[in-house]
């Protein structure tokens, strides 16, 4: 065989084993992205499906309190001290009230229940003017409504909740029923499950992290964090979940990646079989 057909054998010879290995890794790569994609959207949809329990959980944890302090306003507002049982049982119910502390439309202190809490951290005096800067911007609202309002850190550092509830006469206000919730109590209700089915969670007002972690010390399982809103009157809080460590690693499964290798493999053996094929002895 002359020089030129030689050369336009071997060239030949090529392309028949290139063409069909080269379409191989080229299907492999779809499938790998395909099935890397599918992986991606799980964990994603997960979160966010999380994110929105969790916020839906919250709000509901509010609205509960709101509507129990809007009821003993309504008792207080009709005079008479029956109002004072129903605040009682509050504190030590499963409402977690860790207080209800009555101000005067001025905001000044008028009493709390239970009175003794007046001299531990709960209702420690020196947080009364904390507790008045959160109270300004509940009574800055002109309605009727109960408004929820979270207060700056306290002098134990933890925040509270302040449910506060107008006291109406008519249409004159008399002043305010005001539940205290300790912030981790209501967060630890609302997230404790989530935590269970293996996330992690951070709750921020503004830029600050109230509770839980932050989503960049969150592990591999942070780039699927999802936010979520909750908004009751002017306390706007982000949560933001995203699978914890165990929980990425159980759905993110290596078979994308076994996938792509074992392609990149069968392509190699379809070339070199077809290349051997070719250059077999005639």
């Amino acid at each position: 065989m002359s020089e030129p057909a030689r050369a336009k054998d071997d060239t030949s010879t090529f392309f028949v084993a290139f063409i069909p290995g080269a379409l191989i890794i080229v299907m492999s790569f779809f499938l790998f992205q395909l099935a890397f994609e599918r992986h991606q959207s799980l964990l994603h949809a997960l979160s966010a499906g999380e994110a929105g329990w969790v916020a839906e959980h919250i709000e509901r944890g509010l609205d509960s309190r709101a509507a129990t302090l809007e009821r003993l306003a309504a008792e207080r507002a009709e005079g008479g001290e029956a109002w004072r049982e129903d605040a009682n049982a509050l504190v030590a119910g499963p409402q977690q009230f860790r207080a209800v502390v009555e101000y005067d439309s001025t905001l000044s202190y008028r009493g709390a229940i239970p009175a003794e809490l007046r001299v531990l951290s709960a209702l420690n005096p020196q947080d009364d003017g904390m507790r008045a800067v959160a109270l300004k911007v509940a009574a800055a609202s002109p309605g009727r409504e109960v408004v929820v309002v979270s207060t700056a850190p306290l002098a134990s550092g933890e925040r509270q909740v302040l449910v506060c509830a107008p006291e109406f006469h008519g249409a004159t206000r008399l002043g305010w029923v005001v539940g205290l919730v300790r912030l981790h109590d209501l967060l630890d209700e609302s997230l404790s499950q989530t935590v269970q089915r293996g996330f992690s969670a951070g709750v921020y007002e503004g830029p600050t992290l109230l509770y839980g972690a932050n989503s960049q010390d969150g592990g591999p399982g942070a780039r699927y964090a999802r936010d979520v809103a909750v908004l009751r009157g002017p306390l706007l809080w982000r949560v933001q979940l995203w699978p914890a460590e165990d929980l990425a690693g159980a759905y993110e499964s290596q078979a994308p990646q076994e996938l792509f290798v074992s392609g990149l493999l069968l392509a190699f053996f379809v070339a070199l079989s077809l290349y051997l094929w070719r250059r077999r002895p005639a």
